[in-house]
């Protein structure tokens, strides 16, 4: 097709790929810093979690140690398993509706990364660089579970084990110091 063209023609052509090949690539760094940015939204929020966990748990062993809020054994279980389910749904929550998020971006993420790669075809990018004998950093994702999208949604799902975990410490800790009081 390009032999067929004038050469006013070709610059049309080249300019009108390169055009579309620097907005599939906007659109890519676009997706990609959404994805960074629900990251940390998520981490932050879970970061709270954790702090409330620590100081609600922390308090209330306080208050039944100091004998200011004596606690029954039954009723302490029963708060400790409300907070406990408590903790494990608000982190569960984030954590989902976050790696959904983090989801959808990644699948449009991966639009404009299809078209960023049909462009540089066009515009035949990796033939000049292989006659400089140069290999193009360029790959095609094949398998999503080794990209960075698949462990920063790994990381969220860990991350949100930790207030989870304190809670159960927490719970036990209550329940026990309540038996022994």
């Amino acid at each position: 097709m390009i032999g067929e063209m004038t050469s006013t023609q070709e610059e049309i052509y080249f300019e009108k790929h390169m055009r579309n090949k620097r907005e599939a690539f906007d659109g890519m760094r676009a997706y990609h810093l959404s994805e960074i940015e629900h990251k940390k939204d998520a981490v932050e929020m879970i970061k709270t979690i954790l702090t409330v966990t620590i100081l609600v748990y922390g308090g209330m062993l306080g208050m039944i140690i100091s004998g200011k809020v004596p606690l029954a054994f039954f009723s302490s279980l029963c708060l400790a398993l409300l907070l406990f389910c408590t903790v494990c749904f608000i982190s569960y929550k984030i954590v989902s509706v976050t790696n959904l998020k983090i989801s959808k971006d990644n699948a449009r993420y991966r639009k404009y990364a299809e078209e960023y790669v049909k462009e540089r075809d066009i515009l035949e990018l990796d033939a000049d660089l292989q006659l400089q004998d140069y290999c193009s950093a360029w790959k095609e994702v094949k398998d999503l579970n080794k990209t960075g999208f698949y462990f920063t949604k790994s990381i969220l799902s860990v991350f949100a084990g930790l207030p989870i975990i304190i809670s159960i410490i927490g719970s036990v800790f209550i329940v026990y110091v309540s038996n022994l009081l």
